[in-house]
Formats: structure tokens, C-alpha cells, sequence
């Protein structure tokens, strides 16, 4: 089969759609159906183990590769392509077949990228998913910045060291899922640099950096917070910042540079290292069953709480007063006997808040999930309560004033949803009479 050029108002419609999203693999709604064509029909029928057809001849007779996947399915394979590290650009009819006068009018209504994805289903897990990106000389980067868009959360960073292996061991505690290098002039970034970072990082998607985003398009604690970063670090985050904005939009305003507190030095373990300590992942990438430093200790209730300990043991602190206070935290707790018990259980009760929080922000939450804030809710606020109590070590003081109740918020869930509601938006019943 041969690629024919657009010649139908629905090929020139798609090739519109894929001039303004290269590298991107195009999924058009056409009927009951998510079609993509040429060689991105090529590419889904060899990722996805399915069929590769052709549409009827045109006058010349030529034929255009097509594939495609039910439009009521596609979201398990969406997953699948992200996982392999694939853009996809998800184009959907905006209005119906039935009224449209000539052509479906159709829109970009979703882009997913392997650092950018959201939804559960395309996520691996609890663990943090980060974006980074790197600043500096093509070949060497000296700085860094990581953002995982389903906590909000943005660091930054310098190189540890001259070379390329410098930002290689930055970047090591974060181990991205998507990565933004720094091109030369008019061309591509260093190979020599993007061969260590695949080496280290499997399955890490490379990607050219984008322009960096204009300050004033951030969120005014934002870029005073950008502002206030050394310049190749600023640049690093602006970078990350654009790509989020090109892919996520509606999440920009939500991203909160994550502070780096005076006296709370971390240790800096390279990739190599943390291998051989098998602190998240076996040293054998054969045996991914095998036990991990994560693993073992793992006796946390809550998804945030995993997320956390697993960043917790990969960036260790350094520092000695810092780490005292930890451990204070920690005999408190332990000191509560039955007591330890009793928050252990309400803990269990706490979804993941971050990445509802994100959900809702990007307009992805299912309503079993408005449920599931409704309920965490109610159990932060038991938490807080628990911990306020009289009698309640001065360690934990602090842990119980960040659980304070959203009262408004809860009491409007509470009046507004069902004991049960539906799974999904398109059924009825989401919301009391």
C-alpha cells in the first residue's frame, strides 16, 4: 500500500490536525471508531497487535493505510501507547453527526504524553511520575527541573558534577518518564548524552526542549517563585513549564515550586547506586519480582504515603538535625500504642488526594472519585481531631495543624452527591435532587 496524499475534505481534515501536532500519533473519531492513517495506522496496528486495513482506492488508485480502535475501548489502549512512551493526540467529534452541515466538525480534545498522563489507568502506580528537563550546553546540561503534574510538584536542581554524567546523577533520585534536552542550534540534542540517559532511565521518552514559557503566563506564586531561582535553573523550569502548558493547560495554575529548606540537606545517590542498593528496583532488571529496600519497609495505608517514603529513601536527608526531628516524629507515633492503631485505620480511609485534586483540575474525575474526596475528607478531619487531642506529644502538634477540615467543601459534597454515585458522567443519578 501506498501513502496517498490528502484527497477528501476527512484526510484534509486529519492532515490539519497532525501539521499542528508532529510527533504526534493522531487518533480521529470517525463513527464508533478512533482511526489513524498513513504511518501512523502502520505504527498502531504493530503496537497494538491489530488489524491494518486500507480506505477504497481513490482516482488514482491508491490506497491509504488505516487502523483503528472502538471509540468505547479506547482508553485501555491509550494506556498501552503511553506506557510505550508514545504521543498521542486524541481528536474527537464536537458536535453531532446528525445536525453538522458538510463535514464533522472535530477538535483535539485530549494529548497524552508518558510525563503529562493523569489518569490512573495510564499511570504505573502511586509513584511519583515525573516530566524533567534539562538546561545548559547540549552535551552537558547543568541544571534541572522535574514536575509531576498529578501532585503539582515542581523541583529544581543543579548538575552534580562537569560532563554528562553530571545531570545523569541529578536526575537519578527522579527517574523520569519523559525527558526535554537542550538542542544545538537548529538541531538535535547531544547522542552521546541521550544514549546515558536511555541506559539509565529505560524507556525514558527523549524529547526536544521547547522555548521556555514566558514568565508572565505563570501564576503570580509561581514565577515569583521562578524569579527567585539561579537563571539555568529558572530556565530548566520555564522549559518543563511550556511543555505542561502545551499539553496540560488547565493544570499550569496548580504547579507549586517545591521549596528546598534551609538545613535539610539530602544525599545525592546516583543511578548506579541505587541500583546496586536495590533501593525501588531489583539490580537485575530479569527478576522484578525480587524484594526491594521499598518493598520490605512498605507498610504505608495511603497512596500519598507510599509516593512519599519511596522519595523519602531515594533522596535520604543529610542532615543531622533534620533527620533527629524525623525520628522524634516517629518514637511519638510509636508511643501511641492502640492509638497508632486507630490512625493506621483511619489512614486507610484517605484516597489519594493529590491526583483527585489534579483529576479535577484537568476535568478527568469520574464521579466515583468525587465519592472517594467526600470520604478522605471526612476522614482527615477525624485525623486532625485524633491528633488535637489533650495529652498529644509536642512532636505531633505540628502534623495535626496541616489536617485542618474544609468544612464548605465537605458539607457541599455531602448534600450534593449520592450514598453511591454512578461510574461514569454519562449516567444518570450523579447528583441528589
Amino acid at each position: 500500500m501506498v501513502d496517498a496524499p490528502a484527497s477528501t475534505p476527512l484526510m484534509e481534515q486529519y492532515g490539519a490536525v497532525k501539521a499542528r501536532y508532529p510527533g504526534h500519533l493522531v487518533l480521529f473519531r470517525v463513527g464508533d471508531f478512533f482511526e489513524s492513517f498513513g504511518e501512523d495506522a502502520r505504527l498502531l496496528s504493530r503496537e497494538l497487535e491489530i488489524v491494518l486495513t486500507a480506505r477504497a482506492a481513490d482516482g488514482a488508485g491508491q490506497r491509504m493505510p488505516m487502523a483503528g480502535v472502538p471509540f468505547h475501548a479506547v482508553e485501555s489502549y491509550l494506556a498501552r501507547l503511553v506506557r510505550k512512551g508514545y504521543k498521542v493526540a486524541l481528536c474527537d467529534q464536537v458536535e453531532d453527526a446528525r445536525f453538522a452541515k458538510g463535514l464533522v466538525r472535530r477538535e483535539v480534545t485530549r494529548v497524552l504524553t508518558p510525563g503529562t498522563a493523569i489518569e490512573d489507568r495510564l499511570l504505573a502506580g502511586p509513584d511519583h511520575n515525573f516530566l524533567a528537563a534539562a538546561s545548559g550546553p547540549p552535551a552537558a546540561p547543568t541544571a534541572f527541573a522535574a514536575v509531576d503534574v498529578t501532585t503539582g510538584e515542581l523541583f529544581t536542581g543543579a548538575a552534580e558534577g562537569a560532563g554528562p554524567l553530571g545531570i545523569l546523577l541529578a536526575l537519578a533520585p527522579f527517574s523520569p518518564s519523559e525527558l526535554l534536552l537542550p538542542r544545538k542550534e537548529g538541531g538535535s540534542p547531544s547522542a552521546e548524552l541521550e544514549r546515558l540517559l536511555r541506559s539509565e532511565f529505560p524507556g525514558v521518552r527523549t524529547e526536544r526542549a521547547p522555548d521556555p514559557i514566558e514568565l508572565t503566563a505563570l501564576a503570580a506564586g509561581l514565577r515569583e517563585a521562578v524569579e527567585g531561582l539561579p537563571a539555568i535553573e529558572a530556565e530548566a523550569a520555564r522549559v518543563a513549564l511550556a511543555y505542561v502548558q502545551s499539553t496540560q493547560p488547565r493544570l499550569l495554575p496548580y504547579i507549586e515550586l517545591t521549596p528546598r529548606p534551609e538545613g535539610r540537606r539530602r544525599l545525592r545517590l546516583d543511578a548506579k547506586t541505587l541500583r546496586h542498593l536495590e533501593i525501588t528496583r531489583p539490580m537485575s532488571p530479569d527478576e522484578t519480582s525480587s524484594p526491594t529496600l521499598l518493598s520490605v519497609w512498605d507498610e504505608t495505608r495511603t497512596a500519598p504515603g507510599r509516593r512519599l517514603l519511596r522519595f523519602w529513601l531515594r533522596n535520604p536527608l543529610a542532615d543531622a538535625a533534620a533527620i533527629r526531628e524525623r525520628q522524634e516524629k516517629v518514637e511519638a507515633l510509636r508511643r501511641l500504642g492502640p492509638g497508632l492503631v486507630a490512625l493506621r485505620e483511619e489512614l486507610g480511609a484517605v484516597s489519594d488526594l493529590s491526583r483527585i485534586g489534579t483529576r479535577l483540575a484537568g476535568r478527568r474525575l469520574r464521579p466515583p472519585e468525587l465519592a472517594a474526596l467526600r470520604t478522605s475528607l471526612e476522614a482527615v478531619q477525624r485525623l486532625g481531631t485524633t491528633l488535637s487531642k489533650e495529652g498529644t506529644e509536642p512532636p505531633l502538634l505540628g502534623l495535626a495543624a496541616g489536617l485542618g477540615p474544609i468544612p464548605e467543601l465537605l458539607e457541599r459534597l455531602r448534600l450534593a452527591l449520592p450514598e453511591l454515585p454512578p461510574p461514569t458522567t454519562e449516567d444518570r443519578g450523579l447528583f441528589r435532587r
